[in-house]
């Protein structure tokens, strides 16, 4: 019973921020896409969690474990309590307070994370909206809901749903900065998403502010009026100062429960932690760019079929993405160096960088936060986990291929990319049978 009112409560509370945050003329759609989403996905959910509960070697086991360490809302609301346990302690927070409403069992837990995703996609779905129109976002609306690789992270008790979720956020204040400069609704969205990010994964605050830069310097080198770019510059500025502020004071991560000074900013256990982690990286750099891109690559190895686990899980929702995201991909990177025309389309004879839509228009935001995440994802040797956050940042960019070439040319793409994935993958397995 305890599970039902769960979900109940969070189906609701989708449904109610979904008809909040869309678009004027998306609501109706917003609402509805939400319901049969929460009902499907809920459905997949429940099979995945009578199969395969947690994943093996991962940290959805000891959450669950802690969910319902505190007894009162004063020890939900602690987070000294729960750095004896994590190093980060907010997702454990989030999951006690979780715990005192509803008492749900492990499946009410992963409702959470699937209402989550859900949020996930309106904030993504409202930012793109604002970028490129009604239209194109529903689109986008209807292939994120679909972004299989995110559904790994509400199948399995992990903290890096709602990291994405404030991510998107973070993004959401960025574009809606870029837009209107004088609003302080998007500043305001920034800050609060960088200081929620400090008890969830500290480290990515410093990440927050390297799209902020990138951000500041595109806006005042594209095109646009002066006194705008002047408001962009200092209203920035004055935000990125405080974000750098929160990263570098350790008595604030004292608050938040985060003791370890390898996670503030500016310390040399920071600087000694980065170095190592690009030591210590079992990563291929070579193929780096490529296993970033696909999200995961075990799917194309046989020996991956023969358990399955949570490893196979993961690689098996890759594919519709490696499939169809990947060339629609690569198209709307040409799309977005193109020259934007008056209607907002996409200019196919020019292809003059300053002038293209990557970088004069709010495409320059959700661009740097696609680059900034590479290199972090770099830097710490994960191309899961850790880069989970710009997944719909790049479904973003291959919705806008639709804006920028024609249905004909990305379907033969994508018909193309599929024979010589099909084809590459034959060979490989023929010799290694030979």
């Amino acid at each position: 019973m305890n599970t039902f009112i769960a979900v109940l409560f969070m189906l609701i509370a989708a449904l109610g921020f979904a008809h909040t945050v869309a678009a004027p003329g998306m609501r109706r759609f917003a609402v509805l896409l939400n319901l049969t989403s929460f009902v499907a996905l809920l459905t997949v959910l429940g099979f995945v969690n009578d199969w395969l509960p947690f994943s093996s070697g991962g940290d959805d086991y000891s959450y669950f474990h802690f969910a319902s360490v505190a007894d009162n809302w004063p020890d939900a609301l602690s987070p000294d309590l729960f750095s004896r346990y994590y190093a980060q302690p907010g997702f454990a927070m989030v999951l006690n307070a979780y715990n005192l409403v509803f008492e749900p069992g492990l499946f009410g837990f992963k409702v959470l994370n699937l209402t989550f995703f859900l949020i996930l996609m309106q904030v993504w779905t409202r930012t793109f909206a604002e970028i490129e129109g009604v239209e194109s976002a529903r689109k986008f609306a209807l292939c994120c809901v679909v972004l299989t690789p995110l559904w790994f992270y509400f199948f399995f008790l992990l903290k890096d749903m709602l990291i994405a979720l404030l991510f998107a956020t973070f993004v959401m204040g960025a574009v809606s900065s870029w837009k209107m400069p004088t609003a302080l609704k998007g500043w305001a969205l920034q800050l609060m998403a960088v200081l929620a990010l400090i008890p969830f994964r500290a480290p990515l605050t410093v990440q927050a502010l390297a799209v902020m830069i990138i951000a500041i310097t595109a806006r005042n080198l594209g095109k646009g009026e002066g006194r705008g770019k002047i408001t962009f510059l200092v209203l920035g500025g004055c935000v990125l100062a405080a974000i750098y502020a929160m990263s570098t004071q350790s008595d604030l991560f004292d608050v938040f429960g985060v003791v370890n000074d390898g996670r503030v900013l500016g310390t040399d256990k920071m600087t000694d932690r980065a170095s190592a982690l690009l030591q210590e990286s079992s990563v291929n750099r070579v193929l780096f760019p490529v296993i970033y891109l696909f999200t995961e690559i075990s799917t194309f190895n046989a020996a991956a079929w023969r358990v399955l686990d949570a490893t196979w899980v993961r690689g098996i929702l890759a594919v519709p993405w490696i499939l169809l995201g990947i060339p629609a991909l690569m198209l709307g990177f040409v799309g977005l160096l193109k020259q934007p025309t008056q209607q907002g389309r996409a200019d196919r004879s020019s292809f003059r960088f300053r002038e293209s839509r990557m970088v004069s228009s709010p495409w320059a935001v959700v661009v740097a936060f696609i680059v900034i995440s590479m290199m972090t994802s770099w830097i710490v040797g994960d191309t899961t986990r850790w880069r989970l956050s710009d997944m719909p940042a790049l479904l973003a960019v291959a919705v806008s291929a639709t804006s920028s070439f024609s249905k004909r040319r990305i379907f033969a793409l994508t018909a193309l990319w599929i024979l010589c994935l099909g084809t590459a993958f034959a060979l490989v397995a023929l010799l290694r049978i030979t």
